[in-house]
């Protein structure tokens, strides 16, 4: 009998000592995932701490590859069961989750820890590295429609169906999309026979719920049109909607101008720039203007100073005087001598431009670039080049060169960019000119005013203060036929009474509107 009871006493003590207990660690690698910081199928993740010589790991603590988490259920979280021997419950470990995607990338937090509980420990679910910022990727499609109307015609100076062709361009650009339709889907086609000028694509693409990317369309041959195909004006902006999403986007008149008929003679502009109010976009300061000892002018075209080149600094226009154009900028000046000038130290600086005869006319877009002590100490801290302080990318000005018997003036204030001059899509053609009360009126900080030209010409839209000032010039160029709608944005006026004035043809008008902030 006491032989027996021994046996099972043995038996007991035999069971307790090696009995195992399970515990169950989980971790979640969806922001990794999504940062591209760990690649499900390529990389492995494992675990390493104190645990692993008692839990049977021979190649020590810390170390090695033995402890390997898998996601058997493709939801991106991770996890491993590790049988611990009876003689752990109840200690308390130490322990990291370890990325191995090429080299080790251990967290970067404070060790974690756990304690052995019998019979089993299932640990909650926690983030690597404590980084639970991501996005769910979503899938959707879009359908772009652009009614090519304005532009449709024969040869150049227009969009000719025979040669020419239109793409949705970007959508990748910034690194928050990627395009699955072929690169040739990109290509717009006619929808119909019965409306052979409205062309569409259909393009899926993925992206990070709730972010947004970048596009435009495109014309080519690039030469057959200004700005090298590309539309005027800031980038078009697509959010991404919840997974599956398929959008028609409503018709649209792209800012897309034919390459313009060439000049037959020489064509006079005269560039001014207002720099009163002027603000430096790198650091949204406003420039002291009594300190201004250099302002200069590029654009999209050698005459005023090609941007293709150049770093945006006072050693661009070296060699650019009168009327040569090798220069990456050219000199403004406010001596009232000089460039045109007509008031010396009135804080309108100007330069004249001539464009020879033969050179091709269209949509140019420009801008201005203002140096002042601490202009390159703003820039360090702003990105981009020292001198490129007027706006960001895709905020210039803009006008159509075309022939023209009296000299032009283009009177901007510096940093005076209206939010946003675009045609009204779907309207019915003007039969005369109008001009409408801004809404809202009053207003703060910003004003849409809309307007009607009946006939092709250069229109003008200026905004005064109450004894006559020049304070605004939202239009100031040829616009084709249509109705528009300007966006003003009186961030940096004072409150009062203004009144805008719009010159089209023959026809003047003026309103009255009222700030308040």
């Amino acid at each position: 009998m006491k032989k027996v009871m021994l046996t099972i006493m043995l038996a007991f003590i035999s069971v307790s000592m090696f009995a195992q207990i399970p515990v169950t660690f989980q971790v979640k690698m969806n922001a990794q995932i999504y940062r591209k910081l760990f690649t499900p199928g390529k990389d492995s993740l494992v675990m390493r701490g104190a645990f692993q010589t008692d839990a049977g790991d021979t190649t020590g603590n810390w170390s090695g590859y033995f402890y390997k988490l898998t996601d058997p259920e493709k939801d991106s979280v991770y996890s491993i069961t590790i049988n611990f021997p009876n003689t752990s419950k109840d200690v308390t470990y130490e322990y990291k989750f370890v990325s191995c995607t090429g080299s080790d990338g251990w967290e970067g937090v404070d060790n974690r820890k756990f304690t052995v509980t019998s019979p089993s420990t299932i640990l909650a679910p926690v983030w690597f590295n404590n980084d639970s910022t991501y996005k769910t990727t979503v899938t959707n499609t879009v359908k772009f429609v652009a009614d090519l109307s304005k532009i449709w015609g024969t040869g150049l100076g227009s969009f000719d169906v025979a040669s020419d062709s239109l793409i949705v361009d970007g959508l990748n650009w910034d690194g928050l999309g990627t395009l699955i339709s072929t690169s040739a889907e990109r290509t717009l086609k006619q929808v119909s026979p019965l409306t052979p000028k409205v062309f569409a694509a259909t393009l899926t693409f993925k992206g990070a719920l709730g972010d947004s990317t970048k596009w435009k369309f495109h014309a080519y041959p690039e030469a057959n049109f200004s700005n090298s195909g590309y539309e005027t004006g800031n980038d078009r902006w697509l959010k991404y909607q919840a997974d599956g999403t398929t959008t028609t986007l409503s018709t649209i008149f792209p800012n897309i101008y034919p390459a313009g008929a060439v000049l037959t003679k020489n064509v006079t502009y005269y560039f001014q720039c207002d720099v009163v109010g002027a603000v430096n976009k790198h650091n949204g300061q406003p420039i002291d203007i009594s300190k201004i000892d250099f302002v200069g002018l590029r654009g999209g075209n050698k005459y005023v100073g090609s941007w293709s080149s150049g770093s945006w600094a006072v050693t661009d226009t070296t060699g650019n005087t009168g009327s040569d154009t090798t220069a990456y900028m050219r000199v403004m000046y406010d001596d009232g001598v000089r460039g045109g000038d007509l008031v010396a130290k009135d804080n309108k600086w100007t330069t004249k431009v001539v464009f020879p005869a033969g050179t091709t006319g269209g949509a140019i877009e420009f801008k201005f670039a203002a140096h002042y002590p601490g202009a390159d100490t703003a820039f360090a801290t702003g990105g981009g080049s020292p001198l490129d302080n007027e706006g960001g990318f895709g905020e210039n000005h803009m006008f159509l060169l075309q022939d023209a018997s009296a000299p032009i003036w283009m009177r901007m204030g510096f940093g005076n960019f209206v939010t946003e001059v675009k045609q009204v899509e779907g309207a019915a053609m003007p039969k005369k000119y109008t001009l409408n009360q801004n809404y809202p009126n009053p207003f703060n900080p910003s004003t849409v005013i809309k307007y009607s030209v009946p006939v092709a010409g250069m229109v003008s839209l200026k905004i005064y203060n109450v004894v006559g000032q020049l304070v605004g010039d939202l239009v100031d160029m040829n616009q084709t036929a249509g109705t528009y709608t300007a966006t003003f944005d009186a961030s940096r006026l004072s409150s009062g009474v203004y009144f805008y004035t719009l010159k089209a043809g023959s026809f003047t008008s003026t309103k009255k509107m009222m700030l308040i902030k």
